[in-house]
Order: structure tokens, then C-alpha cells, then sequence
């Protein structure tokens, strides 16, 4: 069983790996990643800017997060010097929910080893780690094979079409990842994303509700009861699609839904965020089955 997510311990015992600080917020998404690198990070971090390096610039008909160019990213790991058959380990400062999304975006391009710090930065000062402002070493990566598209990657992902085409066809399961409150909402939030309530027949799975206070996982026998009521009693999760507000926390669900071994999810990147734009009226409010 793949392992998704490290506690501190079993990261600083890898050799030869890599830290990438993902910290991002939704309210400040241009300062605030920047700003807490600048201030202190694990030792030898890289960055990586969820809105520069982990995104493109939305269009009217996309999710607030697409995916970038696939050429702008593998150059970006190659100027950081990240490369497929090391040990990288993703954190942030919201329990590996943000850091979720660059784990995903390696694994479809085939890096071997990514994997979620458990409790992100705040574990890793709580077990004694010291963090710093120097800049990491840096050699930079060589040439490696990779995907000619994401679409063509190593995780499965569904477009707005088959989304569409899913509302007639009901081929997948849909799970919704964002917190209960913008799932079950009937009134108009205006901010994130400027429809509320949730896709025709998806389920949540507040991302949320895996962790604990120290926003460290929940037991396993937790996480696999939250995992199985959102998968409505399906014995895998090949045949579900995870999505979130812009595809970025998403990716939490799925790195959770096979380390369970429960199968990989299928990524709907654009999530709500371009759902809500493209067909603001098939949407679906209130609460039938919250986990």
C-alpha cells in the first residue's frame, strides 16, 4: 500500500530528499506563501507559489486554479533541481491540504516518492525541528521523460464535459471536497466562487473532518469511515470523481483515498469554481448526505 503522507520522524530519516514549503492562503493567495517563507522554513526548502508555479492564470471558462502549461512546470522542477526518483516531501501550514496539490502534480507526471508532511510545519517545530532563512542548495535536475499532457499523466483526471455528460449518464460518483458550509449553502457567498451549493448528486467529504486539532490525520479506522460514506458504500474509488472549489484541496481526498487503498480518484480540476461559472444553474443545494 502506497504510502501518501510522512510524520516529521520518517522524513528526517530520508536521505537525499527534498523539502518544498506549498504554504498558500485563499485570502491572501499573491503575499502570504511568500511572505512566511521569507520569515522562516524547514531547512533547505524551496518554494513553490501555488498562483505562479502550481497554476495558470484562470479564464472565463476555467476554475480559479487550472492547470499550468505542462512545459512551465516540468522547466520549474528542473530549475529547482527535482527529479523523479527522490524523496520529496510537501508541507504546509494547513495540514497538507495545499501541499496536496503539488503531491498530485508529481505523481502525474511520474515522480516516484512525493509525499504530504503529516501536520505540516507546525509538527515539524512541535517535534524540535528549527527552522531557517537560507537559501537551499540547488543543483539543477536533468533531462527526464515525462507525459506529453496531463490529461495523458499518471492520475486520472474528468473535464467540465465529462462532467456535463455525467449529469444524463451518471457514469461516476462525484465527491465534493470543500467544507460542509459552502457544499450545503443556499444563499449567495460572493466570495470564493460566486454560486453556492454543489454539483447534482455529489457528496461531501470535508477535507476538514480528516484531521485533528494539530491537523495531523485522524486514526486510519476515522479516516476510513469518512472515505467509505462519501464513496456511498463503493468498494473502489477508480470510478469516483474528487473535486473542491478550484482543485487544489481535492487532492488531499485522493492522496487519502489510496494511501486507505481504496483506488485513485479521477481529479475534476476546474471543481466548483468553474462548474458554478459554466452551468450556474445545475447545481444542487442542501445537505442529503453529509459525512
Amino acid at each position: 500500500m502506497r504510502r501518501n503522507f510522512i510524520s516529521v520522524s520518517a522524513a528526517t530519516a530520508l536521505k537525499n530528499s527534498k523539502f518544498v514549503d506549498c504554504r498558500w492562503s485563499l485570502k491572501e493567495p499573491e503575499t502570504y506563501g511568500p511572505a512566511e517563507f521569507a520569515k522562516g522554513r524547514i531547512p533547505n526548502s524551496i518554494f513553490v507559489d501555488m498562483e505562479r508555479d502550481l497554476a495558470a492564470q484562470p479564464t472565463p471558462e476555467s476554475g480559479r486554479h487550472p492547470l499550468p502549461p505542462l512545459s512551465n512546470f516540468i522547466g520549474w522542477l528542473k530549475s529547482k533541481g527535482l527529479q523523479k526518483n527522490e524523496p520529496i516531501v510537501c508541507y504546509d501550514d494547513a495540514g497538507g491540504s495545499c501541499a496536496a496539490r503539488l503531491w498530485w502534480m508529481l505523481r502525474c507526471l511520474g515522480f516516484q516518492e512525493p509525499t504530504i508532511l503529516e501536520g505540516g510545519i507546525q509538527a515539524w517545530q512541535k517535534a524540535g525541528g528549527t527552522l531557517d532563512t537560507k537559501d537551499a542548495t540547488i543543483v539543477t535536475a536533468n533531462d527526464e521523460d515525462f507525459p506529453e499532457s496531463w490529461e495523458t499523466g499518471f492520475m486520472p483526471v474528468f473535464s467540465v464535459e465529462q462532467m456535463v455528460s455525467n449529469l444524463t449518464q451518471s457514469n461516476v460518483h462525484v465527491v465534493d471536497s470543500r467544507p460542509a458550509p459552502r457544499y450545503n449553502s443556499k444563499e449567495e457567498p460572493t466570495w470564493p466562487d460566486p454560486v453556492a451549493g454543489h454539483y447534482p448528486g455529489a457528496l461531501n467529504w470535508p477535507v476538514p473532518s480528516n484531521l485533528t486539532e494539530d491537523k495531523l490525520l485522524r486514526p486510519e479506522p476515522e479516516l476510513r469511515a469518512l472515505a467509505e460514506a462519501a464513496l456511498c458504500a463503493k468498494s473502489s474509488a477508480n470510478d469516483t470523481v474528487f473535486h473542491c472549489g478550484s482543485g487544489v484541496t481535492a487532492c488531499f481526498n485522493i492522496a487519502v483515498a489510496e494511501q486507505l487503498g481504496l483506488g485513485v480518484p479521477r481529479l475534476y480540476v476546474g471543481s466548483w469554481s468553474q462548474w458554478c461559472k459554466v452551468h450556474p444553474t445545475k447545481v444542487q443545494y442542501g445537505n442529503p448526505a453529509e459525512v
